[in-house]
């Protein structure tokens, strides 16, 4: 290690004290930099208010409302608007007449050891068109009137479709199999719920 001149021998040269830093001590900022453009700022929209106005877009009345103006949406006027995309109106189909389908006779009978509802229908078409795919429903009680058992549209199991078609202004008498039915139903109902104008290949 060098020695300082002068001293004596083993005494080492010492280094000039560093100056003590204070960390909590905030730096100094340049305020006549901020204060410039602020200054700088209001000349500038001074300056633009002056000459709008003597342009006569705007009164100086009229100037904090330009300046929202500027920093919301423009609207849109209606002719340039994109049109809406709503639903388009479907106009519906006309349900035909539900009379030209007529049910003239039913009767049924229990099949395949008293475990199958077996129906003879008569359907007389009353329209000008063949009629086909007709659903029905089939309601079964026990002798004391209680409901045991349903078919057709109630069924749990199957589409009973009929799907046979009737000729116009014709009757036809048509074997319907119900599926299995309860051991108990004595009594049964037979009704159509809908069918179809259908063409006859």
């Amino acid at each position: 290690m060098p020695l300082a001149p002068g001293s004596k021998q083993g005494t080492p040269l010492s280094s000039p004290p560093r100056k003590a830093v204070n960390p909590t001590k905030p730096k100094k900022t340049n305020d006549r930099l901020v204060a410039f453009f602020v200054i700088l700022g209001l000349i500038l929209v001074l300056l633009a208010g002056a000459e709008i106005d003597r342009r006569g877009w705007i009164g100086w009345d009229d100037f904090p409302n330009w300046i929202s103006q500027i920093f919301t949406t423009p609207s849109i006027p209606p002719a340039l608007a994109r049109p809406s995309l709503a639903t388009p109106t479907i106009t519906p189909v006309p349900t035909p007449d539900p009379t030209l389908l007529q049910v003239v006779h039913t009767e049924w009978e229990k099949g395949g050891f008293d475990s199958i509802a077996i129906w003879h229908v008569t359907f007389f078409n009353r329209s000008d068109k063949p009629i086909g795919n007709i659903q029905y429903r089939t309601r079964y009680s026990a002798e004391t009137g209680d409901k045991v058992d349903a078919g057709g549209v109630d069924a749990l199991l199957g589409d009973n479709t009929i799907r046979k078609v009737i000729p116009p202004h014709q009757k036809r008498t048509i074997e319907i199999n119900d599926g299995f039915l309860h051991h108990e139903a004595a009594k049964a109902n037979f009704q159509v719920v809908s069918w179809e104008f259908v063409s006859k290949q």
